[in-house]
């Protein structure tokens, strides 16, 4: 860096230190990207510390100003634990804790859709998840698979949520597209190249039933590729319409 980039980065610096941090997108970008590994490391460092097994529950705003909420649960991935299997049990006064938290300022707590959406676990899932694309893509619009170390099985299947999908809104130019999961394993020859895909590899459908070494199989496949041919990484020659057909 030049003596005036050095003295802008101290600037900076100083101002996030003396204010309330970065801006607020870029906290976002952090909260999405980082969070799970970093209640990984915790968890892992708290067991091995003091023998305390750890459940982390975090909220956040994304970019788009809507709350996400998540449950940072590892404990048996660490030694011998056992997971937690209570989470869904206070998942939604945490989910409301956190709505309510991040409300807007001017506008009032909707108790009734709250209450609607608590009868409803569909709908409030749906309208809390965040976007997968996030983690995924660079602020240049780039889409790229950062480091996997301390990711869990539930962080590498979001990777490949948002990768997949980051890939498929260019393929069908709407950047709010969803990924017909359920019709990929049906469709995935005619619409990914092999060459984009690791030898001898299936989806079986939503990335969330994916087991920890097929995300991994996947997110390696494509890191490789990230650093032989970074112009060819991966790419959707088709994309599927509302009618369950393949369009270019």
């Amino acid at each position: 860096l030049t003596e005036e980039e050095w003295d802008e980065a101290r600037n900076t610096a100083a101002k996030w230190n003396l204010d309330r941090g970065p801006l607020n997108e870029v906290k976002a970008r952090n909260a999405a990207r980082y969070g799970q590994k970093v209640f990984r490391e915790f968890a892992q460092e708290m067991w091995q510390a003091c023998g305390m097994q750890v459940i982390i529950m975090a909220g956040w705003k994304q970019e788009d100003c809507n709350a996400v909420t998540a449950i940072g649960n590892f404990n048996d991935e660490i030694v011998d634990g056992e997971k937690f299997q209570g989470g869904h049990k206070i998942s939604a006064a945490w989910d409301k804790y956190i709505s309510t938290h991040f409300e807007p300022p001017g506008e009032p707590n909707m108790d009734d859709a709250d209450s609607e959406e608590e009868s409803n676990p569909k709908q409030k899932q749906k309208r809390k998840r965040a976007d997968p694309t996030t983690q995924v893509t660079h602020e240049d619009g780039e889409i790229w698979i950062g480091d996997l170390a301390g990711s869990t099985r539930e962080g590498l299947q979001s990777l490949v949520r948002g990768f997949l999908t980051a890939n498929y809104r260019v393929a069908c130019a709407c950047p709010k597209a969803v990924v017909p999961f359920k019709k990929l394993p049906q469709f995935i020859n005619a619409m990914v190249a092999s060459k984009h895909l690791p030898p001898d590899f299936r989806f079986s459908g939503d990335p969330s039933h994916m087991k920890t070494s097929e995300a991994l199989q996947f997110l390696q496949f494509i890191q490789a590729c990230q650093k032989e041919h970074p112009d060819d990484i991966f790419k959707f020659h088709h994309w599927i319409d509302q009618n369950g057909d393949l369009q270019e």
